[in-house]
């Protein structure tokens, strides 16, 4: 797998089309690229590109261990201007405007994959893309379908059971006349990038069935999936644009699926998804 160098500062990641530069110690550099190699970029130049977000990361001295705590996500981000302020699993910022950032005094990897998460959440909406609560899964040789839900609703079982490149967060691009699908680094993802054939929000519990939706009904099923970690207005109207959009060009299906046993094979005959071999 490739890492940095013992010479290297940065690890250099592209994660569906947001490039994103880490810059940090080896010790916490090689802890990344264990985690987020697959989707590295090295760049023979050297040199950030311009559209980079780059992110810097310092450890607390002595007590950084390669490992991934529970929380990743941070307790909770603020506003001021154009810099979103975290606390909690990561405290520090990240500035939408410059799109740099920084954690500090992280002690594992968590603290990372917060300031990470937020801004993919920030940089991909305002570059045309929609990060979503969603596993991305194959779908036919050449296609893919992005499973929606909250946690618990199946994602990951289906993620495991299908051809799934990602769990957890997945991106959506408007491109051509249709979407794309771009997987992320979650949970053990695989670079995976496709035309998106369907959207579906995944429900538990009542009557198994399948409802297809268009318009404004369409969006409020979408809606409660998408990843919005600010209020930031700029991004905000990004991402309901995009949501519109989204639903604008596909149908969203609604999917109330059985309970136990029944799930899996109520998701392959209702979506056509293949089983992995």
């Amino acid at each position: 797998m490739w890492g940095p160098s013992r010479d290297e500062v940065s690890v250099r990641l592209s994660i569906g089309g947001a490039r994103i530069s880490i810059e940090a110690s080896p010790l916490v550099l090689e802890a990344v690229s264990q985690r987020y190699g697959r989707f590295a970029t090295p760049d023979p130049r050297g040199e950030p590109h311009g559209r980079d977000c780059i992110l810097e990361v310092r450890e607390r001295p002595g007590r950084f261990q390669p490992t991934f705590e529970p929380a990743p996500e941070p307790a909770s981000v603020e506003c001021d201007g154009e810099r979103l302020v975290l606390r909690g699993a990561a405290d520090g910022w990240y500035d939408a405007s410059t799109r740099r950032g920084l954690v500090e005094n992280v002690t594992g990897l968590g603290g990372v994959d917060a300031l990470v998460r937020v801004a993919l959440s920030t940089c991909l909406p305002l570059d045309g893309s929609l990060l979503v609560h969603a596993a991305a899964v194959r779908r036919g040789t050449d296609g893919g379908v992005a499973l929606c839900g909250a946690s618990g609703s199946g994602k990951g079982t289906a993620r495991d059971h299908f051809e799934g490149a990602c769990d957890e967060l997945a991106i959506l691009t408007p491109a051509g006349a249709g979407i794309e699908i771009h997987s992320t680094p979650y949970w053990n993802g695989i670079p995976f990038r496709a035309r998106c054939g369907g959207v579906v929000c995944l429900e538990r519990g009542g009557e198994p069935a399948l409802r297809a939706t268009r318009g404004a009904e369409a969006l409020r099923a979408l809606a409660q999936h998408l990843v919005r970690y600010t209020s930031l207005p700029r991004v905000e109207h990004a991402i309901l644009n995009l949501a519109a959009e989204v639903c604008r060009r596909m149908v969203v299906t609604v999917a109330t699926c059985p309970q136990g046993a029944a799930f899996l094979p109520f998701l392959s005959a209702g979506l056509l998804l293949e089983e992995a071999r």
